[in-house]
């Protein structure tokens, strides 16, 4: 059974910087669509990928001009979608991003794409990450009341876990916890996060990137008991609480590029 997450990300406004230039987007481009599991961003074209259960599409692709030399020459639009990857179909962005994570750098990476009538392949080596341009993300959170809340942290990747009204992003090599505007303390019993919290340990694992995190958070089943460790300003805070049932229904994702 696909679970579709509640992401109810209305506006993400992304500038992809590099160690030579930083340039603002100097087109507005709007997007509203559901959204089924978890972005995956391709960082070889400063790309994010997407699914809406139906399509998996490129969301954005950054300019040209804003890529490493090797990659300015890859044909792709915001808007395309992807069909495969290395020879084996894409349904959804989890197997796109396992796949991705099994090559080694400077492997073919070989993504099949449609645009219109056309189809074709994005041929390019994996890049090493400490080349790669890192990407920006302003984030506005609408928990659909008209109420907001605005997050900026780097998209090294992002896990949605809105059961928990809550986003967790790897920043500096560091698990972080971005509670959404729903989040309200007390509403899970036994669950002590706060924005900012550096997630530690889950149900005793060390958690040292997002997948160690992802992976045991997936490995508990609902109901279950999750044990969470965080550093909060230098002091150890823990959670004990039992995981919620993931939250159904579709959310919908508003993207804006824009100049100052």
């Amino acid at each position: 059974m696909k679970i579709i997450s509640k992401i109810a990300l209305v506006c993400l406004l992304a500038t992809v910087f590099s160690q030579m230039f930083a340039q603002n987007w100097s087109q507005k481009r709007e997007v509203e669509m559901k959204i089924e599991g978890e972005p995956f961003n391709l960082a070889e074209l400063g790309a994010v990928i997407v699914s809406d259960g139906e399509t998996i599409k490129f969301l954005h692709v950054s300019d040209a001009a804003q890529r490493p030399a090797a990659y300015r020459d890859i044909d792709a639009k915001s808007d395309d979608e992807v069909l495969m990857m290395n020879g084996k179909r894409i349904r959804d962005t989890a197997t796109l991003k396992k796949m991705y994570d099994e090559l080694a750098i400077g492997d073919a990476v070989k993504i099949g794409v449609r645009r219109g009538e056309q189809m074709f392949i994005l041929d390019f080596p994996k890049i090493d990450p400490k080349d790669a341009p890192k990407m920006m993300m302003r984030m506005v959170v609408d928990d659909g009341s008209g109420n907001t809340d605005e997050m900026t942290f780097g998209a090294e990747d992002i896990f949605p876990a809105m059961e928990l009204q809550m986003l967790f992003t790897m920043e500096d090599g560091k698990l972080i916890a971005r509670p959404t505007h729903e989040f309200k303390p007390g509403k899970i019993n036994g669950l002590d996060i706060a924005e900012g919290d550096v997630i530690t340990a889950i149900n005793g694992k060390t958690i040292k990137s997002l997948d160690d995190f992802r992976e045991a958070y997936a490995a508990i089943a609902v109901g279950e008991t999750v044990k969470l460790s965080a550093d909060r300003n230098g002091k150890t805070v823990s959670s004990n609480f039992k995981k919620p049932e993931p939250v159904a229904g579709g959310g919908r994702m508003m993207i804006k590029r824009e100049s100052n």
